[in-house]
């Protein structure tokens, strides 16, 4: 294979060699900045040559057209542009949730995998430092043990001490 000559980026002035695949027409090194100058450089070309490509009456009323079809629409941003609401003006919603929560039984898991994947990994290591257990069919036991004593600890209540 014939080995290319090494040429000169118009852009940075370093030396590359280029692609094997278009060696005669490539001028620009890979960098980003001197793709950016290659790029633009390719569009210069290519308006000089098409000048009056978009231009014409009916270009003009094509742009016309579209411009009364999207108003407010056009390619110039202002720094005034906005894309959220301004949360500030919408009045607080205050939520309660006042339903026990369903107790968890063990036959209603799914998986072992999926349940031990879902919980925090902080959480399914405290629970196997305190316990000594690393099998996940334990941990799961485990788990759904302290979710239901959780669960009871919520749903219980204050006066009576039992679950209500």
């Amino acid at each position: 294979m014939k080995r290319t000559r090494e040429r000169q980026c118009l852009c940075c002035k370093d030396i590359f060699f280029p692609d094997y695949r278009n060696t005669k027409k490539q001028a620009y090194c890979q960098k980003p900045e001197c793709r950016k100058a290659s790029k633009a450089g390719s569009q210069r070309k290519w308006t000089r040559k098409n000048r009056y490509y978009f231009s014409g009456p009916v270009h003009v009323e094509r742009v016309r057209n579209w411009r009364s079809a999207n108003p407010g629409r056009s390619h110039r941003k202002t720094s005034a542009h906005v894309l959220q609401d301004d949360c500030s003006r919408i009045p607080p919603v205050d939520q309660h949730v006042n339903t026990p929560l369903p107790p968890i039984l063990p036959a209603q898991s799914s998986a072992l995998q999926d349940f031990c994947l879902t919980q925090h990994p902080v959480i399914i290591g405290l629970i196997s430092q305190l316990t000594g257990c690393v099998l996940q069919e334990d941990i799961d036991t485990i788990t759904h043990r302290l979710a239901q004593l959780g669960h009871d600890v919520m749903a219980s209540n204050p006066i009576t001490g039992g679950i209500s």
